[in-house]
């Protein structure tokens, strides 16, 4: 039996990105990308206004048309 201790992973942390101002009130919103059909589709979120909006592949899109696209794919793996 050997004394020595299991190495534990060091977690990976992204790099800080530049706070992204709300269009409604200027704060600052949280930003969440997932990939959908092979590209980005971001919520941002602003915790002061609740604001929120999605951009598909670098596009302002509607909260209709996200849930279209993610409900086409949803469950399909790769």
């Amino acid at each position: 039996m050997s004394s020595r201790s299991p190495k534990r992973a060091t977690p990976r942390r992204s790099a800080p990105q530049a706070s992204i101002p709300c269009t409604v009130c200027g704060q600052a919103v949280v930003a969440i990308t997932i990939t959908v059909d092979g590209h980005p589709l971001e919520m941002s979120a602003c915790a002061n206004c609740d604001t929120r909006s999605w951009n598909l592949a670098g596009r302002p899109v509607e909260l209709r048309k996200v849930l279209e696209q993610v409900g086409e794919h949803a469950g399909r793996r790769r």
